[in-house]
């Protein structure tokens, strides 16, 4: 089953964040946690991402992490854990309810998730992959050589059981690189390749579009 996805800024209740689950890094400023608003389809962050509500995913610990926003943390714990009932940075723990505020572009990104959304498929507590799915800007995804759902096995030659290693690789992409990738789709094993080059051609177009010739009447 396709995730439904977890952009809920525009909610109009606050809806409260939910850790599925956290693979800790070599230490707790490395790693990636899986956090959304709906238990079957959360999205994995990695360390120092920044959520949809602007707090950003600063340390990774076993049963949680820690999130900071304008100078404050709280934590968030895994889900069926006791969380905090007298915090004054709960705001940190939710989204929706309110206008979320701009962010700068330069540190708002988690760059891999506006595209590709990659899911953690585990078996037992080891990692086997990473189902793909669109992301927010889903115009490129398809472009990539990949369909939503197919599972990533293999990048450059390696198996995909490091997820820090992986999810750093995948990010190089957004710089121009060309991946070698196995994919299982259908059931079975394809190799692909990942040609990050049509991200720079997208951003050079869009930085430097064609200019419009039409007449608006316009006086300005």
């Amino acid at each position: 089953m396709q995730p439904v996805g977890n952009d809920s800024s525009a909610s109009p209740v606050p809806l409260s964040l939910i850790l599925m689950r956290t693979q800790r890094g070599r230490n707790s400023r490395e790693g990636f946690a899986q956090i959304g608003v709906r238990p079957e389809s959360p999205q994995t962050y990695s360390s120092g991402a920044l959520l949809v509500n602007g707090a950003r995913l600063t340390e990774i610990y076993d049963t949680y992490v820690v999130l900071e926003r304008d100078g404050r943390s709280t934590r968030l714990y895994v889900q069926g854990s006791q969380q905090p009932t007298s915090d004054s940075a709960r705001d940190l723990l939710a989204v929706g309810g309110t206008t979320e505020r701009p962010v700068p572009t330069a540190i708002s990104k988690d760059t891999l998730s506006e595209y590709v959304r990659p899911s953690p498929e585990f078996s037992g507590n080891q990692l086997q992959g990473y189902a793909l799915y669109p992301g927010r800007n889903p115009s490129l995804f398809s472009e990539l050589g990949l369909q939503s759902g197919d599972i990533l096995r293999r990048l450059n030659g390696e198996a995909v059981t490091e997820a820090t290693d992986a999810l750093s690789t995948l990010q190089t992409l957004f710089k121009g690189a060309v991946l070698s990738a196995e994919i299982q789709r259908d059931g079975r094993i394809r190799a692909i390749t990942l040609d990050g080059r049509i991200f720079l051609r997208a951003d050079s177009s869009n930085r430097n579009p064609t200019p419009s010739t039409e007449y608006t009447g316009l006086t300005l």
